[in-house]
């Protein structure tokens, strides 16, 4: 299990990697803010718990990816599945 786990993080990591990039390219604010959205989800998870921080972070990500389908929708999607299995699949087995 956490073998699989790692793998979604990992996958997860280098969609947001990718996104990143890609936001960077259009402009210097955009790529600076999906830089920073990892560490408000850090500081956020601390406080109210990750699933809460990662829907903030993803409501905040929504606008320019809404605006940029056709350039991060599909890392976009890919990224928000593979958190969400490495959030919930622990939880799953154990129950």
């Amino acid at each position: 299990m956490p073998t699989i786990v790692q793998a979604l993080n990992i996958v997860a990591i280098l969609c947001a990697l990718y996104i990143t990039w890609k936001a960077y390219q259009d402009s210097l604010k955009w790529g600076l803010f999906f830089l920073l959205t990892p560490v408000v989800f850090y500081a956020l998870s601390r406080f109210i718990g990750a699933p809460i921080a990662g829907v903030v972070v993803i409501g905040l990500q929504l606008y320019y990816v809404k605006n940029n389908w056709r350039a991060v929708g599909v890392p976009y999607a890919v990224m928000v599945v593979a958190w969400l299995g490495a959030l919930l699949l622990p939880r799953l087995v154990a129950a």
